[in-house]
């Protein structure tokens, strides 16, 4: 089936393109005034200024926008598509003989756009103003310091193997810990093998070997011990010393991002980072997935809402817009509860993730292809 742009191709795009535009505009007046009256007390508390309250609705709008777009596509298909159907306009397309699946194909492939610009926008914009609007939400509505934004106190965390990290405090921006004492152990929890105790540290390189990079540590002491953690030596250094440590450490220490704060680029290296050091990943695998197959829900749901709105010549169009809702809130509970249960290991990431998508595509193909427009 090839397929060539026609009169009514361009004519099922503007009139979807129009609908569209206008239900994202009442969503983001929806959305904006949800979210002032939720955050109006913070507000008002923590005496917030007016454009630092706007600059945070500003940023948190896009990532909630592009979590309704599912919806708001397929309101935009069942008011569109149904308006037509109801005026037996899509019934006089089918009695040309062009089948349902030519008759959706614009529909789909500007819904395929869609999710395409939401993919894009997932990895680009959104991750920036999730970032943007955390940090205003900690700094004026948490009344949190600026200062404590980019630092993480009192750190006691596992590294790769047996290593161990503890750290007074850390600072993110110029990737710098104080005070840190790091240790080596043997099978046996009580036995250690090496130490490094120092002032200070700074990363100096990234990468300078394969999943290693180069510290400098200031007024450090190092201890080694035997196999009974007896100590064997130690040296005190005057000048600065530098040594190996593993792969993004300044990441694993600094204050965790969400995985809406990051991109795939950067969940995926986030993730390695964890497994290198044997954490469990089965939270950020499920975000991973879902932030890469959700934006295709949008193609899913506007051919389910093509099937029900094409027949409302046949089917009430209130009752086909109902319909639509219904089957649109079911999908992100599934999605929701699919995520949840990946989260906890109960499904896999990737089964927890794309479960939904699959069980609504089999169903839009199945009412797309019962659909046929009949009188």
């Amino acid at each position: 089936m090839t397929f060539r742009p026609r009169i009514i191709d361009r004519y099922l795009c503007r009139e979807f393109l129009l609908t569209m535009a206008g239900v994202m505009a009442v969503c983001t007046v929806v959305l904006l005034i949800a979210r002032v009256f939720e955050e109006f007390d913070n507000i008002i508390r923590n005496n917030v200024p007016f454009l630092a309250a706007a600059k945070y609705f500003f940023f948190t709008m896009p990532f909630r926008l592009l979590e309704v777009i599912p919806l708001a596509t397929v309101l935009a298909v069942i008011f569109s598509v149904g308006t037509l159907a109801r005026n037996r306009e899509m019934l006089a397309i089918t009695s040309s003989g062009q089948s349902p699946y030519r008759s959706a194909a614009p529909i789909l492939l500007l819904s395929l756009a869609i999710a395409f610009g939401i993919l894009i926008l997932n990895e680009t914009f959104v991750p920036y103003c999730q970032e943007r609007a955390n940090h205003y939400e900690e700094k004026f509505l948490n009344d949190r310091s600026e200062l404590s934004l980019t630092r993480r106190r009192d750190i006691f965390d596992k590294g790769m193997g047996n290593t161990f990290f503890m750290v007074e405090e850390f600072d993110a921006n110029r990737k710098r810990m104080w005070n840190v004492l790091l240790f080596k152990q043997s099978d046996d929890p009580t036995i250690w093998l090496y130490s490094l105790k120092a002032l200070s540290a700074e990363l100096v390189t990234s990468d300078v070997e394969p999943n290693y990079d180069l510290w400098r540590f200031y007024n450090a002491t190092e201890h080694l011990y035997d196999e009974q953690g007896r100590p064997t030596s130690m040296t005190a250094y005057t000048t600065p010393i530098d040594r190996p440590l593993e792969a993004d450490l300044d990441q694993y220490l600094s204050n965790r991002k969400e995985p809406d704060q990051m991109n795939l680029i950067e969940l995926s290296r986030y993730i390695r980072t964890l497994q290198r050091r044997g954490e469990d990943v089965s939270v950020y695998n499920t975000d991973w997935y879902l932030k890469l197959a959700f934006p295709f829900s949008t193609v899913i749901l506007a051919m389910i809402a093509f099937a029900l709105a094409s027949r409302a010549h046949i089917v009430s169009l209130p009752l086909s817009f109902g319909l639509g809702i219904l089957l649109t809130m079911l999908f992100y509970a599934l999605a929701a509860l699919g995520q949840t249960l990946g989260h906890i290991a109960v499904l896999s990431p990737l089964v927890g993730s794309l479960g939904p998508l699959l069980l609504f595509l089999v169903l839009g193909v199945f009412w797309l292809r019962r659909s046929g427009f009949a009188a």
